[in-house]
């Protein structure tokens, strides 16, 4: 059904459906998904470039919002890629988007969504913005906002490890000190 409308997914919304290829692989799947979901979430009724452009915009917003991409102190798309499990274009698009995002928060500063976004992600245990949390491989506790596959309960991983920053390359250092200014006025506020 899906292949008679779309290579990757379609939504039908007289039907309240929403169909994919599942021989895609999954980053593209997912992105596919949340795109459809966009179509549905924004009401867009027609296909034009703009509704696509809208729902392309949900899609890389939600897998990858802005706010958690500074928490994770991304590096580069691969990273994005792999954190996010979103493919090299959703990731590159992230990028550039992120990069934008900056640049206005630096000029207004935090939006409400931002707030929000930043609550639906707090987690008291942690203390902290959570934009990763895994299972250790091997006692099974979460790990919070590590690459690694051990935590830090004495498995291998020392506790400090966890909370290594990097520092996304689209910012100066000046962009970095900024946005640390806005977060101490606005963060711990709500």
């Amino acid at each position: 059904m899906c292949m008679s409308y779309s290579e990757d997914a379609f939504r039908s919304g007289s039907m309240r459906l929403i169909a994919y290829n599942d021989r895609k692989p999954q980053k593209r799947i997912r992105f596919s998904l949340m795109h459809e979901l966009g179509h549905h979430v924004l009401k867009h009724k027609n296909d034009t470039s703009e509704n696509e452009n809208e729902a392309n915009f949900f899609a890389n917003n939600t897998l990858a919002p802005r706010i958690a991409i500074y928490y994770a102190k991304i590096k580069t798309e691969s990273q994005a890629s792999r954190l996010f499990h979103i493919s090299s274009p959703a990731a590159q698009y992230a990028a550039q988007d992120f990069s934008r995002w900056c640049k206005e928060v630096c000029e207004t500063g935090m939006h409400d969504y931002d707030k929000e976004l930043y609550s639906q992600f707090y987690n008291r245990e942690y203390d902290g913005f959570v934009y990763s949390i895994k299972k250790c491989e091997f006692c099974g506790a979460d790990i919070y906002n590590f690459d690694g596959r051990y935590c830090r309960k004495g498995c291998m991983v020392h506790k400090s490890a966890q909370r290594s920053y990097s520092y996304y390359s689209l910012l100066s250092d000046e962009e970095h000190k900024s946005l640390s200014r806005l977060e101490n006025n606005w963060l711990y506020d709500f």
